[in-house]
């Protein structure tokens, strides 16, 4: 399974159980579960056009996650991805061509802040496997070797890796295949829909006119149930990264699944989290990890330098950071003021 490396129960939607009258066919959200991409995905569909079958797009829309998920998961020995870390030979298709690229334009925009050959330090420290124990020294420091996005080597139809390099899309892959779940969804007729793969929300339309409600759980609230904030969207991805849904201690010390690819330690800042607003759900997932490891300041500035993207900083105070396309309303919630920074 692709190993995210964002938490499932970060975000919490709170739209409403019922829509009106913009619900084609069915007075209520059509919503189903699958277990896919190591996660519980929700498909929910609050109106579609009258020609459309919503169950039928749902059940696309799963069969696309496994289509995806054979493809760029690590550990299914057919995939691109596993072939591609073993040295073996494999037909490429646009879909892993695409989503390595990115992500080296992204390894590069962020100097190695996010970086997909990441994962030796990523299955030595084990944490989402439930590993409780810190790797010794020379361990990591073996592991750090191999972890250089510029050991990805990129001619014009292959890739390849330097020795001991090995490929893991799990800070990418979901927001990529959120992505095209919505194309799909929405050339099928579906005009009101949200997509959650596991905590990755991507919304489509609006809520019957109004925004769609996405919680951010408080960091380490033990009630399942309480927010820090709530964002009001339309037609966004939200995607967070933070240190307190997997992690353990160790003599009073916790240490989270956010690995810093320059030092091979759970990255070490003043954030709890990183909440990432944006267009496309494929880089709001890659920015909210390397925004993470880049530190409020650094984070800060590198999101106000992309377009059509915002972002929320909490750091250990529980103080929120907002870039400039944000605003808290009257109550608790962050709403957009203006996400597209060229307009």
């Amino acid at each position: 399974m692709l190993k995210s490396k964002k938490a499932a129960a970060f975000i919490i939607i709170l739209a409403s159980i019922f829509c009106t009258t913009s619900c084609k066919k069915n007075e209520e959200i059509l919503s189903k579960n699958y277990f896919a991409l190591d996660t519980i995905i929700t498909i929910s569909i609050y109106s579609y056009s009258n020609d459309a079958d919503a169950e039928a797009i749902m059940d696309k829309c799963f069969d696309l996650c496994k289509h995806y998920e054979q493809i760029f998961s690590k550990t299914v020995k057919d995939s691109d991805i596993h072939k591609l870390n073993h040295n073996e030979k494999f037909e490429h298709n646009e879909f892993t061509d695409k989503i390595i690229n990115d992500s080296l334009d992204i390894s590069e925009a962020t100097e190695g802040a996010f970086d997909i050959t990441i994962s030796p330090l990523v299955d030595l420290w084990n944490i989402s496997g439930g590993n409780t124990s810190v790797p010794s020294k020379d361990k990591i420091n073996d592991c750090l070797k191999k972890v250089n996005y510029k050991n990805i080597i990129s001619d014009s139809d292959s890739f390849s890796l330097k020795k001991n390099t090995q490929v893991d899309l799990g800070g990418i892959a979901k927001g990529f295949i959120a992505d095209k779940l919505k194309n799909y969804m929405v050339s099928e007729g579906v005009t009101s829909a949200i997509i959650n793969l596991g905590g990755n929300v991507l919304t489509i339309g609006d809520n019957n006119g109004d925004d769609f409600t996405i919680g951010i759980k408080k960091p380490f609230s033990k009630k399942e149930n309480e927010y820090s904030a709530k964002i009001k969207i339309k037609d966004k991805s939200v995607v967070t990264s933070g240190s307190y849904e997997r992690y353990f201690k160790k003599d009073g010390k916790i240490y989270h699944h956010i690995l810093n690819p320059k030092t091979g330690y759970p990255v070490e800042n003043n954030l709890n989290s990183v909440t990432i607003i944006s267009e496309n759900s494929e880089y709001g997932d890659a920015y909210s990890t390397a925004c993470f490891v880049l530190g409020l300041d650094k984070g800060m500035k590198f999101i106000e330098q992309q377009n059509d993207t915002e972002a929320i900083f909490i750091t250990k105070d529980n103080k929120f950071h907002l870039t400039s396309g944000l605003k808290f309303d009257n109550g608790k919630n962050v709403i957009v003021k203006k996400i597209n920074k060229n307009n």
